[in-house]
């Protein structure tokens, strides 16, 4: 049972981690695109890329990793015990906030502004400064959440280093 939930564990992690790398190709071609309706076509494709990925990745750590520190008997936040467990805990509580207050909400805006721009006269001109600032802000969200992601997968394959423990 821990070999399965550690492999789902582990390909879940690479989903959210493949969203980062997607998401940052994905805005270099949007910026390419500026002024075009290819523009509001990037913006509303990484929306929706970043919904699947962010949700099977983040669904599935949310299952999984309880599941293996269950397994293997770790307590919540030990920061005596487990220290590489507890930090993994706590970023994962902050990219939960995170998604939940911030990245949720604006998504909501930023795909109903897309909707209306794209069924607007001026779609071919691509997105609005409004629109162009509101994804801006959004996919740098993104970013700060990978980083914090990029954290996490450091810590569990480093976890030796960080007194391990049980593990």
């Amino acid at each position: 049972m821990y070999s399965l939930f550690l492999l789902l564990h582990l390909l879940c992690a690479a989903i959210w981690v493949g969203l980062g790398v997607v998401t940052l190709l994905t805005d270099r071609f949007r910026g390419r695109s500026a002024g075009t309706l290819g523009e509001l076509y990037l913006m509303r494709s990484t929306l929706i890329y970043a919904a699947i990925m962010g949700n099977i990745g983040g669904i599935g750590i949310l299952i999984t990793g309880p599941g293996l520190a269950g397994i293997e008997h770790l307590r919540w936040f030990a920061f005596s015990g487990a220290p590489w467990l507890a930090i993994k805990q706590l970023i994962f509580v902050i990219v939960l906030g995170m998604t939940f207050g911030l990245q949720v909400p604006m998504t909501k805006k930023v795909r109903a502004r897309i909707a209306e721009e794209m069924a607007g006269a001026h779609a071919t001109h691509g997105a609005s400064d409004e629109l162009r600032s509101s994804f801006a802000q959004l996919v740098r969200i993104t970013h700060i959440m990978q980083i914090l992601v990029l954290i996490n997968v450091i810590l569990g394959v480093l976890k030796p280093m960080f007194g391990a423990g049980a593990m």
